[in-house]
């Protein structure tokens, strides 16, 4: 199945940390990237990436983010290798692709 079969809407959705130390850490990272989030309020759980259209950043707990990319709820995440390693399911849908943001610790 595609992408595009997968998220009727095209859009690219990313799971961030919603608070804690890694909330700010990874908005830190994102921003010297130069993909600010934008996020209206502390209570919304969804915000936007305005410099990549269609871009949805979804804000989730820190051992929720590897299970929504596992379940297709989002295509990226950013979380501890920790989290990943201790709440990933067994079938192991979601890749690591970088161990190490070099912070957070």
């Amino acid at each position: 199945m595609t992408f595009q079969e997968q998220n009727k809407k095209g859009q690219l959705r990313i799971a961030l940390p919603s608070d804690g130390e890694l909330y700010d850490s990874t908005l830190a990272f994102m921003r010297d990237c130069g993909l600010t989030v934008s996020r209206p309020n502390s209570r919304r759980y969804t915000g936007t990436v305005p410099a990549i259209p269609g871009v949805e950043v979804l804000f989730q707990r820190t051992s929720d983010v590897a299970s929504k990319v596992e379940e297709g709820s989002a295509e990226l995440g950013v979380t501890g290798l920790d989290r990943v390693l201790e709440y990933r399911n067994d079938e192991r849908k979601a890749s690591v692709l970088i161990e190490d943001l070099e912070y957070g610790r």
